[in-house]
């Protein structure tokens, strides 16, 4: 069994963490910001559908990736994952096409579920069950500032810029970067 102490002097803490406090970080941006952004092109009733299209992307995605993640390795699931939320919202930077503003909005929603499932599925593997609930809940504190400053820092930008690219840019980098940071979250050997 893990402490709280214990789990936090691991790389594999720091690295499930980081991974999706970036992670998080763009995807709550994005969803926050989603509506304002599509309505530009779409109109608002448009663009408000697209959240359904989000929504339902999110289910198919924890359905799809729920039936073969057992028998992979988590990090590689993950990693693909925020690689792909990365590069749909790249292309939804440069894009004011419809059909790809719409595929964008559905590769996008095919992360979302998977990624919260994933974080718990690797600190579960990294960490135990037994230490769970005490692992768990301290990576959620981490993870928390990224879904909640995301949506302020997207908003600032567009703010003094009037655009979501450089948002979009630098969230899409934070993904990225995830995809590399996970590749670190190995179980840990716990020293007495």
């Amino acid at each position: 069994t893990w402490t709280r102490l214990q789990a936090m002097k691991t790389k594999a803490f720091w690295s499930i963490s980081l991974a999706f406090m970036l992670a998080l970080a763009g995807q709550i941006a994005y969803l926050v910001h989603q509506v304002s952004f599509l309505a530009q092109y779409l109109g608002s009733q448009q663009a408000a559908l697209t959240v359904s299209i989000t929504t339902g992307a999110s289910i198919m995605g924890r359905l799809v990736i729920g039936s073969f993640v057992d028998r992979m390795d988590k990090r590689y699931v993950t990693i693909g994952c925020v690689l792909l939320q990365g590069s749909a919202v790249v292309t939804l930077a440069f894009s004011s096409h419809v059909v790809v503003l719409y595929l964008c909005t559905f590769f996008f929603g095919l992360t979302m579920g998977p990624l919260l499932m994933m974080q718990s599925l690797i600190t579960g593997e990294c960490f135990g069950i037994p230490s769970f609930a005490t692992v768990s809940g301290t990576i959620g504190l981490i993870t928390i500032s990224g879904a909640a400053f995301g949506p302020v820092i997207a908003g600032m930008i567009y703010d003094a810029t009037q655009s979501y690219t450089l948002s979009f840019l630098l969230f899409a980098s934070a993904s990225f970067f995830s995809a590399v940071i996970i590749y670190f979250a190995r179980p840990p050997v716990l020293k007495e």
